[in-house]
């Protein structure tokens, strides 16, 4: 057919000619001609292998529901693929097909080459993306050197890319370019400075671990607090709890502190850690009424049981103190509690400090039996309330700063299972 066309132009020339056109005229609608019946030829063989292409893809994918198929369509590999292969057609039978205009032949197969080059550089990217596409489809690892691997890779892809380019339009080898390019070192490295860097720290924080898409980091210093949702070569994006995103450059990850919250994650577990301020004045050893009626608890008699005998003094009085039978009801309380873990490996702990002018601290350290901030919080607020709630039955009371006396009465069947 373009044969037939190209005869059919060589005719029409001859035959201007012979009416007395100038040849230069003639010469340059011939080339119009042909370059029009190559770019209608172009898009009529692109669309014709597009949509063959793509609409048997669309129904094996209908039909089988294949991950790299939906990839596929969506990186628009095809196309490229297309626009590839008609464009190296074109290149190799540029000789041909402007054999009547032999001055155009060296600059239409410039003009191909680079086309097909350009069609090229981007089918290897999209073909380069779409394997990343399938990885973070196929696995859980959301480690994050694949991406930026991928896109120095890229950025290398199109600066070779560039090379060739340059010596098709100076007729020369890529080599020679190549070769010349330790001249202009300092200014390359200049140029890919931060790009370089962004994969030195890629690869450095996926072989340690350091951190993963979804993690949730802090880093006070630069004001992140939040997840990660993307780690790219060169930038990293923090999505903070106020919602706010934070970018911040790849190398901030391994040249600061980072604290990594994944292993709360991983444990499914969340500390509680809070400090009780007792009043000093209110610390007293336990008489016989106190030890009688705390006795009546379900969480203290077989405690206080054993050490009715074992804590009595000389004169029989009964050496503990109420802040004691308040600390260890706390720690049989944490140990009843349903939401704390009582795993050897997650420690609880009801502990004193050393006193401070605000009275002698008490410290609750367990675990609640969720990461979950919303349910963290109400299972603290549950503790934290029943243990001050329960503090003036043992006759203490709580510091606080208004130096108010804690007059409140403690009302018996508040606590479940107190007997009368």
């Amino acid at each position: 057919m373009l044969h037939f066309l190209f005869d059919w132009i060589h005719d029409a020339s001859d035959y201007l000619l012979g009416k007395g056109w100038n040849e230069v005229w003639v010469k340059f609608l011939s080339g119009l001609f042909i370059l029009a019946i190559l770019a209608v030829a172009a898009v009529a063989v692109y669309w014709l292998v597009r949509v063959l292409l793509k609409k048997s893809l669309e129904f094996f994918y209908r039909r089988h529901r294949k991950a790299w198929m939906s990839v596929l369509l969506k990186r628009q590999t095809f196309n490229y693929v297309c626009y590839f292969l008609i464009c190296a057609f074109y290149a190799n039978t540029v000789s041909y097909m402007f054999q009547e205009l032999p001055t155009w032949i060296p600059f239409m197969s410039k003009v191909f080459k680079l086309v097909s080059l350009y069609f090229a550089l981007r089918g290897l990217n999209s073909i380069l993306w779409t394997v990343f596409d399938l990885r973070q489809e196929a696995t859980s690892d959301k480690t994050v050197a694949l991406k930026g691997l991928l896109q120095f890779v890229s950025i290398l892809v199109y600066f070779i890319g560039g090379i060739i380019a340059v010596s098709i339009l100076a007729n020369k080898s890529p080599l020679v370019f190549i070769g010349g390019l330790s001249a202009a070192s300092a200014v390359l490295m200049l140029v890919f400075k931060d790009s370089i860097t962004g994969l030195v720290a890629g690869v450095q924080i996926s072989s340690n671990d350091m951190v993963r898409l979804g993690d949730w980091i802090t880093m006070p210093s630069l004001g992140v607090d939040g997840n990660i949702i993307d780690i790219s070569l060169t930038t990293v994006k923090v999505q903070n709890f106020d919602l706010t995103i934070l970018t911040i450059p790849t190398s901030a990850l391994i040249t600061q502190s980072v604290q990594n919250w994944r292993g709360l994650q991983m444990a499914g577990s969340r500390r509680i850690q809070r400090n009780l301020y007792v009043d000093l004045s209110s610390i007293r050893f336990c008489d016989e009424a106190l030890v009688e009626k705390s006795s009546r608890l379900p969480l203290l008699r077989a405690y206080l049981d054993k050490q009715k005998e074992s804590r009595r003094d000389a004169k029989g009085l009964f050496a503990m103190t109420n802040v004691e039978v308040f600390m260890k009801y706390v720690e049989a309380y944490l140990q009843a509690h349903p939401r704390i873990r009582h795993e050897e490996s997650f420690t609880l702990l009801v502990r004193q400090l050393p006193a401070e002018d605000v009275g002698m601290p008490i410290q609750i350290y367990c675990f609640a039996n969720t990461p979950d901030w919303v349910a963290y919080e109400a299972i603290a607020t549950e503790v934290i309330a029943h243990v001050v709630a329960v503090m003036p039955f043992f006759g203490l009371k709580a510091y606080q700063r208004s130096a108010q006396v804690d007059n409140r009465e403690f009302q018996p069947e508040a606590l479940p299972g107190l007997e009368e």
